[in-house]
Formats: C-alpha cells, structure tokens, sequence
C-alpha cells in the first residue's frame, strides 16, 4: 500500500507476524521550470543595474554581459533608477 503525503512517501506493510511497518521516504521537492519560453511582445533596450555598490553592480554587469542579456546603464539607486527611467521614457531612449 503507497500513501502519499506533505512532501513524502510511505509504504506500508503487514509482515508475517502481523505487525504492520512503515517506510518514509522523502519525495523531492517539486520546482518550476527553469524554461521560460521568450515573449514576442516585449520589447526591452537592456537592463538597468541599480545597487549601492560598485563591485556588485560591477559583478552583475558582467554576468549579464556574458550571458548576452543586454545591459542599457547603471544607478547607484533607486532614487537615480527612476530618475534614468523617467528622462528615458522621456525621450523614448533606454536609461
């Protein structure tokens, strides 16, 4: 007999002797597709990367970079973010 619950399996069974035993086992985690088909209506110039940091802003330009996602500017912060964004949509450039 299979039962299933939260996460794991158990098999249960009546020996010969009459005792009943059960085994756990531990069902793996149910994740989402790592693939997400493109969109054909989306258009974007690039990503802006926003962080306080240089290094890390640095980092993951590069990362993007190679992984040939486009990288359209860079923001010390939010505040600096919305103000590219805004003089952008402006404009009808990208950041």
């Amino acid at each position: 007999m299979m039962v299933s619950g939260l996460n794991s399996t158990a098999k249960v069974r009546l020996t010969e002797t009459g005792k009943l035993t059960t085994r756990l086992t531990p069902e793996p985690p149910s994740l989402p597709s790592a693939q997400v088909p493109p969109s054909t209506n989306v258009h974007t110039s690039g990503v802006l990367v926003v962080d306080d940091h240089d290094v890390t802003r640095s980092t993951i330009h590069s990362f993007l970079r190679l992984n040939s996602v486009p990288v359209c500017g860079e923001a010390e912060n939010g505040k600096q973010a919305v103000e590219r964004v805004q003089r952008a949509t402006a404009r009808g450039g990208s950041p």
